[in-house]
């Protein structure tokens, strides 16, 4: 569902969809600048020298090699590269705190942004692909997933062939369902897989947004990993958006859930 920036009809979209794709929320210096601090801390935590590509082809080699030298590091890039203030800034801005602020009915001041991940998905890899589920199952802050979102900014051109994830649009009108718990065995990550009867595969839909883009989900809406059959690496930059003046809203700790 793609839309240009227009306030007045994103809530109406996000209700029957479940999802939104805006465009060009996000200026391409502050895309530059994640990207710039991205490849810095590849050469710090690998001595890798490359240029400022999420496309290249030497980039995946690269990050098999780190991966295969020392996984622990590339697992530290990762969560590293999440805490720099270039990746904070592609959510804490004024284009991108304007839109969440008005889906959720919060001032933007009171707007909490959190939850970060940056992901990859490399080529013909399944290590931290997501099988059928819920974002709101993940997080308790807000039971139910009424008062939050999911919000996806693209780093990059991303495809259907890159493994662009594949979404049940109107999935989320039926509420939290049941789940399946458990560990994957290699990447030992947390999962909650979405019962079967609840996955219509003639509702799937692929969303392929480009740089600078915003992709929306509400926290019920049921997706999952798409399969990058690419010869490039697909990146993901990704937080949740919670209302803390909601009723629902917890507003104490919870453990981070998190994927490289």
């Amino acid at each position: 569902m793609n839309t240009t920036y227009n306030l007045k009809k994103h809530k109406k979209l996000l209700t029957d969809n479940g999802y939104l794709l805006i465009k060009s929320v996000v200026k391409k210096d502050l895309i530059n600048k994640f990207k710039k601090t991205f490849f810095l801390m590849l050469d710090s935590y690998g001595g890798f020298k490359l240029e400022n590509d999420f496309d290249s082809f030497d980039l995946v080699k690269t990050l098999k090699l780190l991966r295969k030298k020392d996984e622990k590091k590339i697992h530290a890039l990762f969560r590293a590269v999440r805490l720099s203030s270039s990746f904070n800034n592609l959510f804490f801005n004024d284009s991108v705190q304007k839109v969440a602020a008005s889906i959720l009915n919060v001032d933007s001041s009171a707007l909490i942004i959190s939850e970060f991940q940056f992901r990859i998905d490399e080529p013909k890899d399944r290590l931290f692909t997501l099988d059928w589920h819920q974002d709101g199952s993940y997080y308790d802050q807000d039971k139910g997933g009424l008062n939050s979102i999911v919000i996806n900014i693209c780093v990059q051109k991303c495809s259907k062939d890159m493994g662009s994830p594949e979404l049940i649009g109107g999935s989320h009108q039926k509420g939290q369902v049941s789940m399946k718990k458990f560990f994957t065995k290699e990447s030992k990550t947390l999962q909650y897989n979405t019962n079967k009867k609840f996955i219509e595969k003639n509702s799937v839909s692929v969303v392929e947004p480009k740089v600078g883009d915003m992709i929306i989900y509400d926290m019920n809406l049921i997706h999952r990993s798409g399969f990058n059959i690419s010869k490039k690496a697909r990146f993901s930059a990704v937080s949740r958006a919670f209302n803390p003046l909601a009723s629902t809203f917890r507003p104490f700790y919870f453990p981070k859930r998190l994927l490289v």
